[in-house]
């Protein structure tokens, strides 16, 4: 039987990196409401892959009783050299896993080598994320699509254009891999509004089965592809549930008054440009900057007259 699974999902323990000092979230759902909305939109497994943190996947566990239908995830971020981020999806790990992924998660080099040597089940998500301009872009990718047997092709937020380009590359630099890698999908919702609506699937009868498909490249990804007013809609969504935080209508909490302070100046300040559409504005500009990019990828590609093959070892294709 076929199994789905949303492998990109994120809840209320997942934080926002930039503009540290404001305490905001980048996810106000809680986890126990974004493993019903999975369920509810018809997955058969749910997980969490908060960034850099498995605190949600716990709580689920501690208020679910440890279902059969969840698995333990995370979204990684790693760095290659240069400190460009790149973000892993990594599947079925435990508490022991987690912390030491958190250990030496700033080095690429390390964090790929412990997840292969664990065999954990990891996509490389976004993959042209790292990728600025000016850079060959062989060069960027080769050493990124050799260590990994799945990739993320299928994104919530990411256009049909970034879904064709990841594929087209990936089996462009793969030429004679005795093994394609799979695919995974996932909503990377950060609201409930698109969680559950883009996935992963896989031959399977049970969470093992179905980590182990994952593990031997056996996945294909479905679902939807990123649209402008989705995602500008979930943009919104986190801006006023940010003012519910302010106000203590959310389960996140500022602890003190100067925590916030920065807050509420940032809110008012910024209020008359949300309620004129500055952020469906922002979302739109950078939908086109993303597609500006990818034009520039492609014709880079485009000019290498043979496909590249590269070698791919015998380690790299076992299962």
């Amino acid at each position: 039987m076929t199994m789905r699974a949303d492998l990109h999902l994120h809840s209320d323990h997942s934080g926002l990196k930039h503009l540290e000092f404001l305490k905001m979230r980048d996810c106000y759902t809680p986890p126990v409401e974004v493993y019903k909305r999975a369920k509810a939109r018809g997955m058969d497994l749910v997980t969490l892959t908060d960034h850099d943190t498995i605190d949600g996947c716990l709580e689920i566990r501690e208020r679910l009783d440890d279902p059969d239908d969840f698995f333990m995830s995370e979204e990684v971020e790693t760095f290659l050299p240069g400190r460009r981020s790149m973000h892993i999806g990594v599947f079925g790990i435990t508490e022991a896993q987690h912390h030491e992924i958190q250990k030496i998660r700033g080095d690429y080099e390390d964090l790929v080598a412990y997840l292969e040597e664990q065999r954990i089940p990891s996509a490389l998500n976004h993959l042209f994320r790292g990728y600025r301009p000016g850079m060959d872009v062989e060069e960027y990718l080769i050493p990124l699509v050799r260590r990994f047997q799945l990739y993320e092709t299928r994104n919530g937020t990411q256009s049909e254009t970034y879904r064709r380009l990841t594929t087209e590359s990936i089996g462009r630099l793969r030429g004679r891999a005795r093994q394609r890698p799979g695919e995974t999908g996932g909503s990377d919702a950060h609201t409930l509004l698109r969680a559950g609506r883009t996935w992963t699937e896989c031959e399977a009868t049970d969470r093992d089965s179905f980590l182990a498909a994952l593990s031997e490249g056996r996945s294909v990804a479905g679902g939807e592809d990123g649209e402008l007013l989705p995602l500008a809609r979930d943009v919104y969504a986190i801006i006023f549930s940010y003012y519910g935080q302010l106000f203590g209508r959310t389960r996140v909490r500022f602890e003190t008054l100067g925590q916030r302070l920065p807050g509420a100046l940032f809110c008012a300040a910024t209020l008359p440009t949300h309620l004129i559409g500055f952020p469906l504005i922002c979302t739109g500009v950078n939908q086109l900057a993303k597609r500006v990019g990818l034009q520039r990828i492609e014709s880079a590609l485009a000019r290498v007259s043979e496909p590249l093959e590269i070698e791919v070892t015998e380690a790299e294709v076992e299962v």
